[in-house]
């Protein structure tokens, strides 16, 4: 038998070969196993160009643009209030509260413009009681790991507001996680 061929009969295995000792050391070294993240699910809507999501568990409902009752003097992006099963929600423009256009839209006027085809009101829970926010366009709910999301930085909130508390990216586009509860604060 010349070199080569030993080499080669010592590479392969042979059935009468004692390898307990690697039998034993391959059970301690076993591969690790693969954790995979939960993925949480969020709803995603469009305001004007830009995606936004909100957890889908803070969200009650979602619906139509039902007419709305202007509010004399209300607070800056309150578009009215509407009636939900015989209760009153105030709505919101997430645009005009995240600094994306200077005045709420005109809905609740009489005269006013009937919403676009494709709006939405999302009813949302909220602490300070549960409220309507009139998105542009619905787009599906979208299941995402915490690692999709890093931190905003600085300066990406004109309003100086945290409401955007992440972002994510979904599809190769760039979605902004909302904080409910920020955007109304």
């Amino acid at each position: 038998m010349d070199d080569f061929e030993a080499r080669l009969a010592r590479f392969f295995y042979d059935p009468d070969e004692d390898v307990s000792e690697l039998l034993q050391l391959g059970e301690a070294a076993a591969p690790p196993r693969l954790q995979v993240e939960p993925r949480e699910e969020y709803l995603a809507f469009a305001l004007g160009d830009e995606r936004f999501l909100v957890p889908l568990v803070g969200v009650r409902e979602v619906g139509r643009v039902p007419p709305l009752t202007e509010i004399p003097h209300a607070p800056h992006g309150l578009l009215g209030v509407m009636r939900l099963r015989g209760e009153l929600l105030p709505v919101y423009d997430p645009a005009c509260l995240l600094g994306m256009s200077e005045a709420p839209r005109v809905l609740a006027h009489p005269s006013a413009a009937p919403a676009p085809r494709a709006a939405r009101v999302l009813v949302v829970y909220a602490q300070a009681g549960d409220a309507g926010l009139l998105v542009d366009l619905l787009l599906g709910v979208v299941r995402l790991p915490q690692a999709a999301f890093s931190p905003p930085g600085p300066g990406v909130v004109r309003t100086g507001r945290a409401a955007v508390s992440a972002l994510g990216h979904h599809e190769g586009r760039l979605h902004c996680l909302l904080d409910v509860e920020e955007l109304l604060a």
